[in-house]
Parts: structure tokens; sequence; C-alpha cells
């Protein structure tokens, strides 16, 4: 890859294309299960190998938002912090009430709705 090109997001690579980077349709399949299974593929502890780790970054670069942190609150409530490239952040909440689930995914920075549960409002 050029360098003086930024590398294409992870998920905008067709699978072909990320198979041939990563010399195989099993190195292809090895990224999309440490994604699954929650992990970055980037990560030195992430699932891949150094070898895998250090062809994926030649050829991709993370997904545009960066997992800040995750909690998990008695209630079953679960809230995500999300970074943005600009170093500001946004959170999703997801709400479990009986039968149904309510999905909070905050598109702004600083939120002015002001919900008690969300560190961003």
């Amino acid at each position: 890859m050029d360098p003086d090109l930024e590398a294409p997001l992870l998920f905008d690579i067709p699978w072909e294309a990320l198979a041939l980077a990563l010399g195989g349709q099993g190195c292809a399949r090895n990224v999309y299960r440490v994604l699954r299974a929650g992990r970055d593929p980037f990560s030195s502890d992430g699932g891949l190998g150094p070898r895998s780790r250090d062809r994926l970054s030649s050829c991709a670069r993370p997904a545009a938002l960066a997992r800040r942190g995750l909690e998990h609150s008695a209630d079953g409530t679960a809230k995500v912090l999300l970074g943005l490239p600009d170093g500001l952040a946004v959170e999703s909440v997801l709400i479990p009430t009986g039968a149904r689930t309510t999905l909070c995914a905050s598109s702004q920075v600083g939120c002015k709705r002001g919900c008690r549960f969300c560190l961003t409002a």
C-alpha cells in the first residue's frame, strides 16, 4: 500500500480483498471471529498472531469509533462509551424493560436530552 494514502476502514474492504491482503480466507475468517467475540483484531491481546496483525494493520485501519468503556449495571442496563476520531465521545445505552429492550444511541457529543443514566449528557 502507498504510504501516502490512508488505509481504508476495515469494514469498507470487500471480503475477497481482505482475504487476498491477509494471505487467505482462513486469515480473513480469523479477523471476523475476533470481531464477533468483541475483541479488537488490531490489539496485541485481540486474538490474532503478530504476523496476521501486522498484515491487517498494513491494509486496513480500525473503525472510526473506538470502545473506551463498557459498564453493566445491576438492573441489566449496559452502557458503552465510544471514542470519536477527534477525541470526543458519545455513549449508547441498552435498557432492558420487561418484554422489550430499548437502545439509546447518542449521535452527538453532549446530547441535550439529559438522561440520568448517560455519561455524555
